[in-house]
């Protein structure tokens, strides 16, 4: 059963405005400079990743540099996600299933189709309430008590509009950063995704139905629909 993980391997586009520049900063480019890379330290040594996997499997946060030495995980990295030569490399690796984290990137065709399964993506806020971005922002300024990473499918274009198979919940701490939340709120969703897995693995069933019965295009609260881009001044 074969999954691809799409993320961010490089910053995108800076914003031209200073404070949303900054905030993209605690978003991303935090974990890209500093988090991860400072992480990496446990791998500084041959012979660590049967302790980097104890780690992960009893719950520790660990980076994706970690991971991937301590399970051996194959790497490919990309400049245009939808070029001839990315389209070519996830043909040839002809996955089950992928996943979209962390990652700025709007999928289209062929990319999309080329899951044999699906493709996911995991936002970083109550869907459709905060569609787009800086998902986690807007729940913490609107006083939500929770920031609620969704997991959905990519089935088209279009952003963050895909049939949901859950929700995160990750209590705001108003004593701590944006960057703070940043870092962690991701982990509240991830069991839901390896419980997908785990249901479209099930024997004698098609994958497909599968997925087809335990997505909704309901949103379990009532809050509306909305489409935020970065902030303006105002």
């Amino acid at each position: 059963f074969d999954v691809i993980l799409m993320i961010n391997g490089h910053r995108p586009k800076t914003p031209e405005n200073p404070a949303c520049a900054e905030m993209q900063r605690y978003e991303v480019d935090a974990l890209i400079d500093d988090t991860f890379p400072g992480m990496e330290g446990w791998c500084a040594k041959e012979g660590e990743a049967g302790e980097i996997r104890a780690a992960a499997e009893a719950g520790r946060i660990c980076s994706i540099g970690n991971l991937i030495k301590a399970y051996n995980v194959d790497v490919h990295w990309v400049m245009k996600s939808h070029g001839p030569e990315n389209c070519a490399l996830v043909k040839s690796l002809n996955p089950c299933v992928m996943i979209n984290l962390r990652n700025t990137v709007i999928y289209k065709e062929p990319i999309i189709s080329l899951a044999r399964i699906g493709m996911f993506n995991i936002h970083s806020g109550e869907l459709p309430t905060y569609r787009g971005l800086m998902a986690a922002w807007r729940a913490m300024c609107a006083g939500d008590e929770f920031i609620q990473p969704s997991l959905h499918l990519i089935p088209d274009a279009g952003i963050d509009t895909g049939p949901l198979l859950g929700m995160g919940k990750f209590r705001i701490d108003k004593s701590k950063s944006f960057l703070h939340h940043s870092q962690y709120l991701y982990t509240t969703v991830l069991d839901q995704f390896v419980d997908t897995l785990v249901a479209l693995k099930a024997p004698g069933q098609d994958p497909k139905e599968t997925l087809a019965n335990i997505t909704t295009t309901e949103h379990p609260g009532t809050r509306g629909a909305h489409y935020y881009k970065f902030p303006t001044d105002e």
